[in-house]
């Protein structure tokens, strides 16, 4: 594991602890959460641009069309 420093405005580190009291979790810890989360979160949608084209093709104008198909 490694070790990084930042330097957060106060509101910002303010909103980090008070998040963290309230989630019974350490202020790294919701960092390491909050980052996780981004970094999936922005593959999911790293992958929806990819395959959003092919989905068109098919007649998917959107993911409840999608989804209305599956259901």
């Amino acid at each position: 594991m490694s070790t990084i420093s930042i330097e957060l405005q106060d509101e910002l580190k303010e909103q980090l602890e008070n998040n963290a009291k309230a989630l019974n979790m350490k202020p790294n810890e919701l960092i390491i959460k909050a980052l996780s989360d981004f970094f999936f979160l922005n593959k999911i949608d790293s992958v929806r641009q990819r395959i959003a084209p092919k989905f068109k093709e098919s007649g998917y104008q959107n993911e409840q069309d999608i989804f209305d198909q599956v259901s």
